[in-house]
This record gives C-alpha cells, sequence and structure tokens, in this order.
C-alpha cells in the first residue's frame, strides 16, 4: 500500500549577500565623504527597492490574470476588451521592469493582447468543465477545437498520433494548467511544448509533444482530460507539470479557496447559471488562515490520489509517467523579493510541500519527478526575465524548463523497460 505525504516546507536557499561597496581613499574632504555616504545610501536603497517594484509588478499581472478568469464568461466580449486593454498596460511595464516580450513594440503590442483576449474566454467542454476559446487563429497563439494550444484539430491529432506510432516515433502528452499550456510566451514555437518539439526536431524527431494543458486546470481537471481526450493519442508517455493551481486551495483566501474536485472554471459557470441550488460538496471552501490537519490530509490524499489515477491510465495503455512540480516566482527565486501578500507567502508554504508530495507518489510508482521549483535557483542560472508574472513564464523561462522535461523525457521513454 502506498504511503501518502505528510511532510512540512523545507525553507528556500538563502539570498546570495549584497557587494561591499569600494572604500574611499585618504584625503577626501568631507563634503566628498558626505556624497559618497549618499551615494552608498541611493545604491542599497535601488538594489533593495527594485525586487520588490518586480515582486509587484508580477503580483498585479497576474492578479489582472485571474480578475479577467472569473468574468470572461459572464460578458465575453466585453471581458475581452477590458483584458486587452489591461494586457497592453502589463506588457510594457513588464517590459521595462523585468525584460520580457521586448521584440514587441506599438501596434505589435496590441495585436499579441487582441490574440490572447480572444483566447481567454472560458467556454464549457465535458468532462473538463471549461477551456479556453476553441478555434483561434492569431500570430501569437492558436488552439485547437476543444481549445488546447494547437493547429491541428482533436480528431487529426488522434490520425496522426496513429500514423507516427506506426513509424516507430513515440507520442508524448503534457497536462498541467495555464503555465503548461505556455501562457504569455512570445508564440507558439516558443512556448514549452514548441521548445519539446524543436529539442526532439534538433535530435531525429523522435518523439513528438501535444499539449493538454488548459488554463486554471487543477489535478481534477488533469485527470479528466487524459481519461477524455489524451489517452485517445494512445500516449507513450504522459507529462503531469502542476503544483500551483492545486495549491491556491490552500493558499488563497479571497477566490480559489474552494474545495477539492470543484474546478475554478465552475465558479463563473455557476455565478451565471439560472438555476439556483446549494451543495455542501460543491459550495465549500477553506479558511487558508485557520486550516485543520483534517483539511491538509484530505487535500494532499485529493491531489494524491489523482497523480495515482492518471499513471495508472497510462500503465494500462503500456505508457511511462513523468511527474513535475512547477517554478512559481517568489520560490526558490533570488531574482524577486520575498512574498508580501497573503496569498504569496501561503503559496512559499505549500509549494515545497506539493513537491514533496508529487516527489511520493514517484517514488511509490518507480516514476520520474521533476521539481523545478529550484530551476531558476543559484548564481549558474538565469532568473531575471524567465517569468511574466508570479505564476507564468516568458518564453526565456518556458526553454528552460522545456530542456528539463525533453531530457526528462528522453531518459525515461530509453529505458529497455519503456514500451517499444
Amino acid at each position: 500500500m502506498r504511503k501518502p505525504f505528510r511532510g512540512v516546507p523545507v525553507n528556500s536557499s538563502e539570498r546570495p549577500p549584497l557587494a561591499e561597496p569600494r572604500s574611499t581613499t585618504k584625503g577626501q574632504s568631507l563634503s566628498s565623504d558626505l556624497l559618497s555616504g549618499h551615494k552608498r545610501f541611493v545604491f542599497y536603497g535601488v538594489m533593495l527597492l527594485a525586487p520588490l517594484v518586480v515582486a509587484a509588478m508580477l503580483v498585479i499581472a497576474y492578479q489582472k490574470y485571474r480578475r479577467h478568469h472569473l468574468a470572461s464568461l459572464q460578458a465575453p466580449k466585453a471581458q475581452a476588451e477590458s483584458y486587452q486593454q489591461q494586457l497592453v498596460e502589463t506588457i510594457r511595464v513588464a517590459q521595462a521592469t523585468h525584460g520580457v516580450l521586448t521584440q514587441l513594440a506599438g501596434s505589435a503590442i496590441d495585436e499579441y493582447a487582441r490574440n490572447w483576449a480572444e483566447v481567454m474566454k472560458w467556454v464549457p467542454i465535458p468532462g473538463v468543465s471549461g477551456n479556453l476559446n476553441p478555434n483561434v487563429r492569431g500570430k501569437y497563439v492558436n488552439t485547437n477545437d476543444l481549445g488546447y494550444r494547437s493547429l491541428i484539430n482533436f480528431r487529426d491529432q488522434i490520425a496522426l498520433a496513429k500514423q507516427q506510432k506506426a513509424d516507430g516515433k513515440k507520442v508524448v502528452v503534457l497536462v498541467g494548467g495555464s503555465t503548461a499550456f505556455g501562457t504569455y510566451s512570445n508564440d507558439d514555437d516558443t512556448s514549452i511544448v514548441g521548445y519539446l518539439n524543436a529539442n526532439s526536431a534538433a535530435h531525429g524527431s523522435e518523439l513528438t509533444f501535444y499539449n493538454f494543458a488548459n488554463g486554471s486546470y487543477t489535478s481534477e481537471e488533469e485527470l479528466n482530460a487524459l481519461a477524455d481526450y489524451a489517452n485517445q493519442l494512445n500516449p507513450d508517455l504522459l507529462i503531469i507539470m502542476d503544483g500551483a493551481n492545486d495549491a491556491f486551495r490552500m493558499a488563497d483566501p479571497d477566490v480559489y479557496h474552494v474545495g477539492i474536485g470543484v474546478p475554478f472554471t465552475y465558479l463563473t459557470i455557476r455565478a451565471v447559471y439560472p438555476s439556483q441550488f446549494k451543495s455542501d460538496w460543491l459550495d465549500r471552501t477553506y479558511d487558508v488562515n485557520a486550516l485543520s490537519s483534517v483539511d491538509v490530509s484530505e487535500f494532499f490524499d485529493f491531489y494524491e490520489r489523482n497523480l495515482h489515477l492518471m499513471i495508472a491510465i497510462m500503465k494500462s495503455l503500456g505508457g511511462s509517467t513523468v511527474l513535475a512540480t512547477q517554478p512559481v516566482a517568489d520560490v526558490r527565486n533570488p531574482c524577486y523579493a520575498p512574498a508580501t501578500r497573503p496569498i504569496d507567502i501561503n503559496l512559499q508554504k505549500f509549494m515545497p510541500m506539493m513537491a514533496a508530495a508529487s516527489n511520493s507518489v514517484a517514488v511509490n510508482e518507480d516514476m520520474q519527478h521533476l521539481d523545478l521549483t529550484g530551476i531558476f535557483d543559484g548564481p549558474n542560472e538565469l532568473c531575471r526575465g524567465s517569468f511574466f508574472d508570479t505564476v507564468h513564464l516568458a518564453s526565456v523561462g518556458q526553454r528552460k524548463v522545456a530542456e528539463r522535461l525533453y531530457n526528462a523525457s528522453m531518459q525515461v521513454l530509453r529505458k529497455p523497460e519503456a514500451r517499444q
């Protein structure tokens, strides 16, 4: 019998100290000393405030994403126009503060925001509650007839995967939330799955990666997406990259503190549905400031259950699974200031616990787990400019994640016991 994880979060690594200022030389006047002291004061002030400013911008960007998500089903056209305007403002701030999407200027920013605003209209999809807007075509982001990020409709994906497997190729599917979807990448090619397929093409196209991640998916929707859709490609490998959306149930005191099993998109569907009703299960919320041991135990039981069920589905297909815990800007990341909002402080507590729970499942199932929460940590890592907001990665960050996922995929699929 598997042992459920009941761990405690590990401490984040310490930040490197600021460099010592150069000392003054003998003979300098008192006024020069005072001026030097003033410069040091300004220097330290800038060094200390810069991360706070960047962190604040990341938080503001993500707050706008959440507000749009909750209202998009109520008034799609109005919300799309409002979101487009907000995203234009966010991009300009992001370009100035942490150097993302710098290739966009003038009308290109408007075009990028318009493309994403069209995508960010949640629609009901059977089995998974809701997905991003299907059948969007644009320069920067495209969705297929189920709202997944692809130019290929689902029926054609099934046929293509069948042909690829007949040709001796391997099929890999990715599930996760909006980070895995590749939200706010430069374009489709510079999203996580875009980079994964580029890596494969550079090594003989042995693997083909398909994206079945979507906005606001938790492990429950990931399970449903695999059971209802992705499994029909008969994949050789499943990559589960998640953590943040599940953790929001325990971390967000305002919006996403809903009970396990309730999709976030359901909140909006319920709000606009004409028939009002009550349900002890569907109406449950957590008091994230007073979580009981029962709440936490129930939460991790549910999360681990979903991971085990996805692995079971893959085993029934003769395939393997790689589990990965996604990175978050203010968790084990030296480029950004420590969290100050309750949701981010709580997320710092729960993300290491999510990683440990995912790793526990991987150990019990003899699968591989990647803890990507520290992927941008350390002096040799490029972290600045890797995030668009608190949760979503810019293309720089998506490329680094894709490299890790590709290497793990090749390692798993080349094992002697992997399906031939």
